[in-house]
C-alpha cells in the first residue's frame, strides 16, 4: 500500500546559483529605477520564492510597462 500523501504543500528552494542571479537582477532593475523596493523583494526571493515566482507573470507585465515609460520620455 502507498504512503498517504502529507497534505503540506512543498515549498521551492532554488539553486545558490538561481538566487544569486536573482539577487543581481534586483539590483539591477532598482538601479535603473525599475523596481521598487529591492530590499523587500531580496527578503521575498530568500524567504518565499514560489510566491516571488508565481508573481512573475505580473512583474514582467510592470516591468516592461516601466521600461517602456522610460524610454518614450528620452
Amino acid at each position: 500500500m502507498d504512503k498517504p500523501v502529507n497534505n503540506c504543500q512543498v515549498g521551492l528552494k532554488l539553486d545558490e546559483w538561481e538566487r544569486e542571479a536573482g539577487l543581481k537582477a534586483i539590483d539591477s532593475l532598482a538601479a535603473k529605477g525599475l523596481l521598487n523596493d529591492p530590499e523587500k523583494w531580496k527578503q521575498r526571493l530568500k524567504d518565499d520564492p514560489k510566491g516571488v515566482i508565481e508573481e512573475l507573470p505580473w512583474l514582467v507585465f510592470t516591468l516592461l510597462d516601466r521600461a517602456t515609460d522610460k524610454m518614450l520620455q528620452q
